[in-house]
C-alpha cells in the first residue's frame, strides 16, 4: 500500500512536471509565433511582443524587407532593408518610484525571448480584408497582439497594416495603444514611450557575413547614413559610402565595378568578372509619428534619438538594441531615461550627392529648427553602424481608464526599378530620386491615416492574391512557339469599386519577382474562360530566359490593383521531346561566365533532346567534363551550377563546375547525347558549344 501510495505520489509529480513544462512551451510558442504584413511592398515579420524573433527555422536574420520577397531557399533575397529589430522603450514613475523597461526582439542565438515583465494577453494574429470585401475603412492585412506591462500595471494594444493598391503600398503604420485599465491602483506619471527599431541596409550578394569586420567591409553594414530634412523636420536614411581615414569627403574607392564606388551597393564591387551591376541598397526610409491622442505634460515635442554600439560624434548615449546585456539590472534606469530625452545632435551636412563621373560633393551645412532643444550640429564619422533609432513621445500623466495612442508610419522609396537593374554611374546619380519617392509615400500614409484609414478610389479585386497564386503551363498548345501560359479565375466584385471593371493588365519581368515589370497584354474583361473555368493568355519567349509574370485588374478611369501575385522562381518555355537528334541546340551559344541572362548566370540549356537520353560534355582534347542524365519527360535539360550555403543566410552560387567540382574555363566544348528512348536506343548525336568570358 505504502509502495503504491508513493508510485501514486510520483506518478503525480510527474504528471503536473510535464503540465508545467507543456504550459511552458505552448506560452514560449505563443510568444514567438509571428504573422508576416506581406500586402504591400513593404514586409515585415512580427512576433507578439512585437518584432521579429533573432532566429527562425531556415533564417538566420530575420528582415524588414523592402521590397518585400518571398525567401525560398532557391531564390536568394536581393534588396532588404535590412535588420531590423523593432520594439518600444518605457521609463515612468510608478507610485513616485522612476521605472523603466524595454521590449525589443532581440536575443542571442539559441536563447529564448525573455518576457520578464510581460505579460501575453492576447498572442499574434492576422485578420484578411483583401480588395477591401470586409469593407472600407479597415487595411488589406492587419497583424496585432495585446501585452501586459507587470511593472506598470498597463496594457499595450498594438497593430500593424498594410494595403496593396499602388498609392498606398509602400508603407506600413503601426499603432500602439497604451492603457492604463480602470482597476489599476498604481499611479502612473511621467510617462515616456519610445518606438525603437534597429535599421542597416545592406547588400546581401556580397561576401559572408564572416567578412563583417574586415575591411573592405563586406555587405556595408556600417556605412549607412541618416539625415535630417529641415523643411519636414525629419530624419530618414539610407545606404552611405565607404570612407578612408573617418573622413566623410574621401569615399573609398573600389578595385571592380562600373562605378568604383559603394554607394546603393552595386553588386559588381566584388567580381571583376561581374556582369550584373544592379544596386543591392538603393532604398531610402523613414519613420514618422502620424499623431498622439495626448499632448505631452509642458511643451516637451516628439524627437528622434540615434544611438549606436559605438558613440557617435561628440554627444549622445551609447545603447545598442543588438545587445540584450543592456538592462536596468546592468545599465541603470538612469542609462534608460537619458536615451529617451537625449535630442540627437543633426548632422552637419546633408546628404552630398554624386555627378555621372562619380565625384562626391558633400550638402550644404544643416541648421537646427529654432524649437529643436540640442542646437549642436556633429561631424560625419562615415561610419555608423547598425542605426538604434528611438521616436520618443511624452512625458504623460496617464489615469485609470485613459488611452493614449501613438500612430507611426514607416515609409520607403527607391529609384525607378529599371535604373536599379541597370546599375553605373549614370544610375547612381539617381539612387537620390528616393528620397523624393519616400516622402511621396509618407504623405500618401498620412493622407490614408487622416482619412481614417478608407480609401477613396478603389480599383477591381486583384486576380489572385499573393506570391505563385496564378497558374502557369510551361508548354502551350501543339504547333505552337515557346512560350508560357498564364491563367486565374475571373474576378468577383466586391461592389466597392469606384469605376466601371474592364479588363487584366499582364506584366513580366526578366530580372526578378520585383520586376521591372513591362506590360505585355490586355486581357477584356468579357474575355470567355477557358473549358477549366480560367482565363488565359499565351506569351511567347525565348528557350532557357527566366520569366517572371503578375496580373493586375483595371478600371475605365485608369485605377489599377496591386502587382500582389508574382511567381518567385523564374520560369522557362518548355520544350517538347524530340527523336529528331539534329534539332538538338545549345541556349545561349556562347554562353558567358557567368551568362548574361538575368537570374541565370550559371546556366545553359540543351533544347530539342529526347525524352530519356544521356548528355557527355567533352573538352577537345576529350577529357569527359560532365555527364547528365536527362529523364523527366521534357525536351530540354538544363547544365546548371553547384551551390553551397552561405554562412547561414542564404544560397550563394558558385561557377559553373564540371563533375569533379572544377571551375569551367572558356573554350570550345563537345556534347554528345545518346537516346535511350524505346526504338530510338543507341542513337547519337554530336555538337559543339563555345563558353566564353
Amino acid at each position: 500500500m505504502k509502495i503504491n501510495k508513493k508510485i501514486n505520489r510520483l506518478s503525480g509529480c510527474l504528471l503536473l512536471a510535464c503540465f508545467l513544462v507543456l504550459m511552458t512551451t505552448s506560452l514560449y510558442g505563443q510568444w514567438t509565433d509571428f504573422e508576416r504584413l506581406t500586402r504591400s511592398r513593404m514586409w515585415i515579420d512580427l512576433h507578439s511582443f512585437p518584432g521579429p524573433e533573432y532566429t527562425l527555422p531556415g533564417d538566420a536574420f530575420n528582415y524588414f524587407d523592402y521590397p518585400g520577397t518571398l525567401y525560398d531557399a532557391n531564390y536568394q533575397r536581393k534588396y532588404q532593408t535590412g535588420r531590423h529589430r523593432m520594439g518600444f522603450m518605457v521609463h515612468a514613475s510608478v507610485d513616485g518610484v522612476p521605472t523603466a523597461f524595454r521590449c525589443e526582439s532581440v536575443k542571442s542565438a539559441g536563447q529564448p525571448f525573455d518576457a520578464t515583465g510581460l505579460t501575453l494577453l492576447e498572442p499574434v494574429s492576422k485578420t484578411i480584408n483583401y480588395n477591401l470585401e470586409n469593407g472600407n475603412g479597415t487595411a488589406e492585412e492587419v497583424v496585432n497582439a495585446k501585452l501586459g506591462l507587470d511593472y506598470y500595471g498597463l496594457e499595450v494594444h498594438w497593430k500593424a497594416m498594410a494595403w496593396s493598391f499602388p498609392k498606398y503600398d509602400d508603407f506600413v503604420i503601426l499603432e500602439f495603444n497604451i492603457i492604463n485599465p480602470a482597476d489599476n491602483t498604481k499611479t502612473i506619471t511621467d510617462l515616456r514611450w519610445a518606438y525603437t527599431v534597429e535599421w542597416a541596409l545592406f547588400n546581401t550578394s556580397a561576401p559572408g557575413i564572416g567578412e563583417f569586420y574586415h575591411f573592405p567591409r563586406a555587405r556595408m553594414l556600417d556605412d549607412d547614413l541618416f539625415e535630417w530634412d529641415p523643411d519636414r523636420e525629419l530624419f530618414y536614411w539610407h545606404d552611405g559610402h565607404q570612407v578612408v581615414n573617418q573622413e566623410i569627403d574621401n569615399p573609398f574607392t573600389w578595385s571592380y565595378g562600373n562605378t568604383k564606388s559603394d554607394v546603393g551597393e552595386p553588386i559588381d564591387l566584388y567580381d571583376q568578372d561581374a556582369v550584373e551591376h544592379d544596386f543591392r541598397a538603393p532604398q531610402y526610409v523613414t519613420c514618422a509619428l502620424l499623431d498622439k491622442s495626448k499632448a505631452a505634460t509642458g511643451d516637451e515635442p516628439d524627437h528622434y534619438n540615434f544611438v549606436f554600439p559605438a558613440p557617435y560624434g561628440a554627444e549622445g548615449p551609447e545603447f545598442d538594441l543588438n545587445n540584450r546585456a543592456i538592462s536596468l539590472e546592468n545599465y541603470g534606469r538612469d542609462y534608460f531615461e537619458s536615451s529617451m530625452k537625449h535630442y540627437e545632435p543633426l548632422p552637419k551636412n546633408e546628404e552630398g550627392t554624386y555627378d555621372a563621373a562619380g565625384n562626391f560633393t558633400p550638402g550644404a551645412p544643416i541648421t537646427p529648427p529654432a524649437w529643436y532643444p540640442n542646437q549642436q550640429t556633429v561631424e560625419r564619422t562615415g561610419e555608423d553602424l547598425f542605426f538604434n533609432m528611438l521616436l520618443n513621445s511624452g512625458p504623460w500623466d496617464i489615469a485609470p481608464g485613459e488611452t493614449i495612442t501613438l500612430t507611426y508610419a514607416v515609409a520607403g522609396g527607391h529609384m525607378e526599378w529599371d535604373r536599379v537593374i541597370a546599375g553605373g554611374l549614370e544610375n547612381q546619380a539617381h539612387l537620390i530620386d528616393g528620397r523624393e519617392k519616400m516622402w511621396e509615400h509618407l504623405d500618401a500614409a498620412r493622407e490614408l491615416f487622416d482619412n481614417n484609414y478608407y480609401v477613396n478610389e478603389v480599383p477591381p479585386p486583384t486576380p489572385t492574391d499573393g506570391w505563385n497564386s496564378l497558374t502557369f503551363e510551361t508548354r502551350g498548345p501543339a504547333g505552337s512557339n515557346p512560350g508560357i501560359m498564364i491563367k486565374w479565375s475571373p474576378v468577383t466584385l466586391t461592389g466597392l469599386e469606384s469605376g466601371t471593371f474592364a479588363g487584366y493588365n499582364v506584366y513580366h519581368s526578366y530580372d526578378s519577382p520585383h520586376g521591372p515589370w513591362e506590360k505585355v497584354a490586355t486581357v477584356s474583361a468579357n474575355e470567355t474562360p477557358g473549358d477549366d473555368g480560367m482565363i488565359s493568355y499565351y506569351d511567347e519567349r525565348q528557350l532557357g530566359s527566366p520569366n517572371w509574370y503578375c496580373v493586375t485588374t483595371y478600371d475605365t478611369d485608369g485605377r489599377e490593383s496591386g502587382k500582389v501575385n508574382p511567381n518567385i522562381q523564374p520560369l522557362y518555355p518548355d520544350y517538347p521531346p524530340s527523336n529528331d537528334l539534329d534539332e538538338i541546340v545549345v541556349v545561349p551559344n556562347p554562353f558567358k561566365l557567368h551568362s548574361r541572362i538575368a537570374a541565370d548566370q550559371f546556366k545553359l540549356d540543351f533544347v530539342g533532346v529526347p525524352a530519356k537520353c544521356t548528355i557527355r560534355i567533352y573538352t577537345l582534347n576529350g577529357d569527359l567534363v560532365m555527364k547528365l542524365n536527362h529523364g523527366d519527360g521534357s525536351g530540354a535539360q538544363e547544365w546548371v551550377t553547384t551551390y553551397h550555403e552561405g554562412y547561414g543566410l542564404e544560397v550563394k552560387p558558385y561557377q559553373m563546375t564540371n563533375q569533379n567540382m572544377q571551375r569551367i574555363v572558356p573554350g570550345i566544348y563537345i556534347f554528345h547525347v545518346e537516346s535511350h528512348v524505346e526504338g530510338h536506343e543507341g542513337e547519337t548525336h554530336i555538337g559543339k558549344f563555345v563558353i566564353i568570358r
